[in-house]
């Protein structure tokens, strides 16, 4: 059965990528400002990370569809070559922009040089041998995306083989079982385990595994090869409820203390899968529904201009809370959150729109990212911005910041 004819875009995740893009930045307020505190306050301003869990969903939703839309009908696969040449430039040129930026205008006391500017350059510096510069450290999660985009055509391919979305959906759960098995590794077996393991692929592949298993029930249902979906349809607003209550649980001591990388096994796994969860009852009125009127709101142009320049603000905004941090006079771990959240993040969209202005212009990319098509896959490439990362904070008593 080939799929239905579509009945327009997904501009509700544009939306959606923006918000997670506002926690991104309220979490790294916080840290800077010293308000990763072992109370409620401090444990729910830890956990706005939470948005990365979105965005990796978001791409594994956005990236995988387009190959399971095609397994249905709807159109020829896509070419690997334009796959990634896609990928290269959505996030090459405004990452080694701000790569550079940093490097000329951030005093750091690590990072430094010119084989340390290779390695960030080259996303290698979540790997043993490489130290993070300041205004960049957010950029391990842009590593781990890119490690997903070279798994990518990999499952994609492995999924189209296997007829039904429950064989699909049965892969992607043994997939996405490798999250907790490399949590326990690296925190309880592993003793010798490098430190930068917890920023690799495996402890985070759950959350890319949550947005293909949606687009799996997406493109099922669409294709009317399952009835998949239809309470998701009907129930957009429990769902987010459950989300909120998801949320509340994850910023309990049980998800770990106010870090954003827990350091036993236990906590580890459990805010994974938190996350997991989290990232599901939020997306899947979205892209498994059909569309109801509780999601208009997601259809604000201001939203929508946020989550187009998302990834731009990803990029900038560790730079400027940097000299935001030294303008404010403000030692580390010390200040007014709010000041220091609204400062940044105005200077930052302003940063964040002048450069997806340029880089639009000179790469030829200027459509809204992540509003792929229902009924017929999207280019793929095109049809998700790569998320905007979490940053990492270290857990060091000492003032690093992250």
């Amino acid at each position: 059965m080939t799929l239905r004819p579509g009945t327009g875009r997904y501009p509700e995740l544009t939306a959606v990528r923006g918000l997670a893009a506002l926690a991104v930045v309220g979490t790294h307020a916080a840290y800077w400002t010293g308000r990763y505190q072992e109370t409620t306050a401090g444990l729910v301003l830890a956990r706005l990370d939470i948005g990365v869990s979105v965005f990796f969903a978001l791409s594994g939703f956005l990236l995988v569809r387009p190959w399971l839309a095609s397994a249905a009908g709807a159109g020829e696969p896509p070419r690997l070559s334009r796959y990634a040449r896609d990928r290269v430039l959505r996030i090459v040129p405004g990452y080694v922009v701000t790569v550079l930026a940093a490097y000329l205008l951030v005093d750091s006391p690590t990072g430094t040089g010119a084989g340390q500017l290779l390695r960030s350059l080259t996303l290698t510096q979540v790997y043993p041998g490489a130290e993070q510069h300041l205004g960049l450290t957010q950029m391990w999660s842009l590593a781990v995306e890119v490690s997903f985009y070279v798994l990518l055509p990999g499952v994609a391919v492995l999924l189209v083989r296997l007829a039904g979305p429950r064989r699909r959906l049965a892969l992607l759960a043994v997939l996405g079982a490798v999250t907790p098995l490399w949590w326990w590794l690296v925190r309880s077996a592993w003793s010798a385990a490098p430190p930068d393991t917890q920023y690799w692929l495996p402890g985070h592949l759950l959350w890319f595994v949550v947005g293909m298993a949606l687009a799996v029930l997406a493109v099922g249902r669409e294709s009317g090869r399952t009835r998949r979906g239809d309470g998701v349809a009907a129930t957009p607003g429990s769902l987010w409820v459950l989300a909120l209550a998801v949320f509340a649980v994850a910023s309990t001591p049980l998800a770990g203390p106010a870090t954003l990388v827990p350091s036993t096994a236990g906590a580890a796994v459990a805010k994974s899968l938190l996350y997991a969860a989290f990232g599901a009852a939020l997306l899947a009125p979205l892209v498994v529904g059909s569309g109801s009127a509780l999601l208009g709101w997601l259809r604000w142009p201001p939203l929508l201009w946020l989550g187009r320049v998302s990834y731009e603000l990803f990029l900038v905004h560790l730079v400027v809370i940097e000299f935001v941090m030294d303008g404010l006079g403000n030692p580390t771990f010390t200040g007014d959150t709010v000041t220091v959240f609204l400062v940044t993040l105005g200077v930052s969209l302003l940063l964040a729109a002048g450069l997806h202005g340029l880089l639009s212009r000179l790469t030829g990319r200027g459509g809204p990212p992540g509003a792929g098509r229902r009924g017929r896959p999207a280019r793929p490439g095109s049809a998700a911005a790569p998320p905007a990362p979490a940053s990492r904070a270290s857990t060091s008593p000492t003032p690093r910041r992250p």
